[in-house]
Order: C-alpha cells, then structure tokens, then sequence
C-alpha cells in the first residue's frame, strides 16, 4: 500500500510538473508568437523605413540636381550682371560720343544758319539791284521804242518788215513789239532755291492782249 501511495503520488507530481511544464510551453509559446509579430512587424518597419530613405535619398539627390542648378543659374546671373555693367558701360560712352556729336553738328548748323542769314540777306540786295536793273534795263527799253516809234512815225519810209532778236521782241499773238513786251518770273520754272527763297525762270509778257511765252 505504501509502495502504491508512493506511485500515486509520484504520477500525481509529474502530472503537476507536466501541467506546469504544459503552462510554461504555452506561455513560451504565446511569446514566441507575440516576439514573431513584434518581429514582423519590426520588418514590416524597417521595409517601410527602407522605401522612405530611398524616397528620401531620391529627394536629396532632386535637391542636390537642383542645387547645383541653382548655383549655375547664380553664376551665370553674376555673369549676365557683368555683362549687362559692360553693356551699360559701353552705353554711357556711345551716348557721351552722341552727344558730343550731337554738339559739334548742333553748333555747326548754328554757323551754317548765320552764314545761310548772311547769304540770304546778300542775295535779297542782290536780287533788289537785280530787279532795279531790271526796272531801269525795261524803262530805257520802253523809251528807246518810243523814241524808234517817235522816229518811225516822223520818217515812216523807215518802217519796213519788223525785224525781231534779242534786243526787240514781238508778241506771237498780236504783233507787239517793243514797251509793250516785259519780262516777268516763271512761276512754273523754279531754278533753284537761295536759302528758302526760291529763283524762278523767265518768260516774256505782252502788255497788250496779256500773251505768255517764253
């Protein structure tokens, strides 16, 4: 009986230990399954921490590019300053010429202008004595054709077939001669200019019936 109580009791500790051995593998068991989790997700982790450093390593080399963008864009700001100092410079200089030019030509048509004066009030006398001399070449003509007329009317065995040239001309149109032609300006015929002041060409003008012709 007592080699039996022994035994009982012996298998009753066991069973207790392999209860307790069962208590354990199952909690050994449940905390190997919770670390495999925590593992999972710990990879879980680090993949998704992997995709944001290559994501962020992509960005930082994005940035990198356009750093180095950046500071090419700044050199060649700093050249294009430069060049734009050198072109500034280059207008300053061109425009200091100008108008030193500007200047000399400015000053030189002054010049011109009062010598253009001094010309233009020279040909004004010229063409007043002109015009006296021609005033006085018309008035000694009409008082030679008087006198020739006085002449022919006093001896008319003298009047034969008018003769015309330069110094007696008649109308084409109504036989005229003499201080009933007159010279006068051309309108139509500028020959030039004096200044502002145009010179027309002459024409002949009959008294009489108001006949032009040149």
């Amino acid at each position: 009986m007592s080699e039996n109580t022994n035994f009982e009791n012996e298998i009753t500790q066991l069973k207790e230990e392999l209860a307790q051995a069962n208590e354990k593998l199952a909690s050994i068991t449940n905390d190997l399954k919770q670390k495999e989790n925590l593992l999972k997700e710990a990879e879980n982790t680090i993949n998704t921490l992997k995709t944001k450093n290559e994501d962020l390593n992509k960005k930082v080399d994005e940035q990198v590019s356009k750093n180095a963008e950046f500071e090419n864009q700044l050199k060649n700001k700093d050249e294009l300053e430069n060049q734009l100092k050198d072109k500034d410079n280059i207008i300053a200089n061109l425009k200091s010429e100008l108008d030193s030019k500007v200047s000399e030509l400015n000053k030189k048509i002054d010049d011109l202008n009062g010598s253009l004066s001094s010309k233009e009030e020279e040909i004004k006398k010229l063409n007043k004595i002109i015009e006296e001399k021609d005033k006085l070449i018309e008035e000694q003509t009409s008082q030679i054709e008087e006198l020739k007329e006085e002449i022919y009317a006093l001896k008319p065995e003298e009047r034969k077939v008018e003769v015309t040239g330069e110094g007696r001309k008649t109308c084409p149109k109504c036989g005229a001669v003499g201080q009933f032609i007159k010279v006068i300006e051309d309108k139509s015929k500028i020959l030039g200019y004096f200044g502002s002041k145009p010179m027309y060409g002459k024409k002949n003008a009959c008294k009489k019936c108001g006949n032009e012709w040149e």
